[in-house]
């Protein structure tokens, strides 16, 4: 998994979640611990910064303080997350008794190297480590022997603490399959004490985000209104896709530039990668029907929650009857589940398990069909470098890396910050993302690089709603040509005191609306 991990784009730094985590985390956590930003957008409400607090941020900052290259911390980030996914369904298969050592091993590998890991983990990180962790949330529940409920209570509890708040619901999601593991508890109200107690821990472990979460509920501007909405999010979340563990949308767009997600693109795309997923996950569903009876019903229950969790708002072929009452939900009061993609985690684990079970069947089959006993090996190796063409070929990574921050946007932080006076600096021209000639951020560099205030007009837009109407005036006066004393009154009047003209942006990242 380390050399998957490091086989993506050797020595370039990619954009992957937040620039401040490699350029500059240890500032970032100091702007974290804060719910307003007066530096970015002329000041604004974090959108979840505190989720990395704990254990994204500290692990990047330590590496990086301790003199670790950038892409380096990077790869060992990726590591850890295909690890700890991988090493969680092995020991919760084990202590559930399903299985072989060998299709144990097995199934957590190919759990590892499934379609949702390698179609994020080098794009967008934070969203798959709650898959990575889930599977430690319910082990303690399953661990056999004389534990006390306290022990697994606790146990539960802070693996949870580990997933930390980056994103919410994506968070949440990881506390679906324990729910689901006591409902299906006899007897009925001891499983409710038991839950209930379970659910205090979780909630007591997580305070330090769900308040500050509340807090951005009750202050942000309504952001989720001005970006995508349910028809986009849920178009591709077929029962066929959620299975596969392909419903994301964004594995499905292409621009300019390439896929935005390189590997996901190619696990929609070639037939090989979609037959593979596919069978898998047949292989899967037959493994939940034959699991053992005192695993069955909770495996089962699982596959159809997740299903409907995933599957409820899309309207194509095999629409559920009720999709569009969802989808008109996901764009009022339920809009921050409208990425439906983040409960496949839900779907996931019980497939796992369930083709673990049917691994275990087909091991045991061969030597009694007469087959040769190098089968199963080969099969299995064939299979997982199959499922894990894209990464053994080194496509995780959008190709836009880079090995360093240009010299020059560090000379430019340095003389902005020399001349520190009241007021906010003005990034132009509007992009989408910072996506450069020399590689891509995401993040403009200043937010990393400078310590002062500044504004930019991006995909995002955090501030406020007469903030971002403003930028929008402004870069109108600009493309038009009719700049003048006006222009100038109205940067003067808005407190703008330098403008920096980003002259290295890609020609397909300018916004020329």
């Amino acid at each position: 998994l380390a050399a998957v991990a490091f086989r993506q784009a050797g020595g370039l730094i990619v954009p992957d979640t937040k620039l401040d985590l490699t350029a500059n985390p240890g500032a970032f956590l100091g702007r974290a611990l804060h719910m307003w930003d007066p530096t970015g957008a002329f000041g604004q409400v974090q959108n979840q910064a505190y989720g990395y607090l704990f254990p994204t941020g500290p692990f990047h900052w330590g590496l990086i303080s301790a003199g670790v290259p950038e892409w380096v911390v990077q790869r060992l980030w990726w590591t850890t997350i295909l690890s700890v996914g991988f090493l969680g369904v092995w020991r919760l298969s084990g202590a559930m008794g399903i299985g072989t050592p060998w299709a144990r091993y097995l199934g957590a590998l190919l759990y590892a190297v499934g379609p949702r890991f390698l179609s994020e983990v080098a794009v967008t990180s934070v969203e798959v480590w709650p898959m990575a962790v889930a599977p430690w949330v319910v082990l303690p529940l399953v661990v056999p022997g004389p534990r006390t409920w306290r022990w697994r209570i606790t146990r539960s509890a802070l693996a949870f603490a580990a997933v930390g708040g980056v994103n919410a619901v994506a968070s949440g999601a990881a506390l679906v399959l324990p729910t689901l593991w006591f409902a299906t508890r006899k007897p009925a109200r001891e499983a409710a004490l038991h839950f209930g107690a379970w659910l205090a821990a979780v909630v007591a472990v997580s305070i330090w985000w769900l308040v500050p979460l509340a807090l951005l509920g009750r202050y942000s501007p309504p952001f989720l209104d001005w970006i995508e909405n349910a028809p986009v999010t849920t178009a591709f979340a077929s029962p066929f896709e959620a299975v596969r563990g392909t419903t994301p949308w964004l594995n499905y767009l292409s621009g300019p530039a390439g896929p935005a997600w390189p590997a996901g693109w190619q696990f929609v795309t070639l037939p090989t990668l979609v037959f593979a997923t596919a069978s898998l996950a047949a292989a899967g569903l037959v493994g939940v029907r034959l699991a053992p009876r005192r695993h069955r019903s909770f495996l089962a229950l699982s596959l159809l929650v997740g299903l409907l969790l995933v599957t409820a708002g899309h309207t194509g072929a095999a629409s559920s009857p009720i999709a569009e009452q969802v989808q008109h939900l996901l764009d009022g009061p339920l809009a921050p589940l409208r990425n439906t993609h983040k409960f496949e985690l839900v779907v996931r684990l019980p497939l796992t398990i369930g083709l673990i079970v049917t691994l275990t069947r087909l091991a045991r089959g061969i030597p009694r069909l007469g087959l040769a006993p190098w089968l199963s090996p080969v099969a299995a190796v064939s299979c997982v470098a199959l499922l894990a063409a894209p990464a053994v070929n080194g496509g995780l990574a959008r190709p836009e890396g880079y090995q360093a921050l240009p010299g020059y946007w560090r000379d430019a932080a340095t003389w902005l910050d020399a001349h520190d006076e009241p007021g906010t600096v003005l990034v132009v021209p509007a992009a989408g993302f910072a996506d450069f000639v020399w590689g891509s951020t995401k993040d403009d560099p200043l937010q990393a690089l400078s310590e002062g205030a500044f504004a930019v007009r991006d995909a995002v837009p955090l501030g406020s709603a007469g903030t971002t109407r403003w930028l929008d005036a402004v870069e109108r006066s600009l493309q038009s040509g009719t700049g003048g004393a006006g222009l100038r009154a109205a940067l003067v009047s808005a407190g703008i005191r330098h403008v920096v003209l980003r002259n290295d942006l890609r020609a397909d990242a300018v916004d020329s609306s």
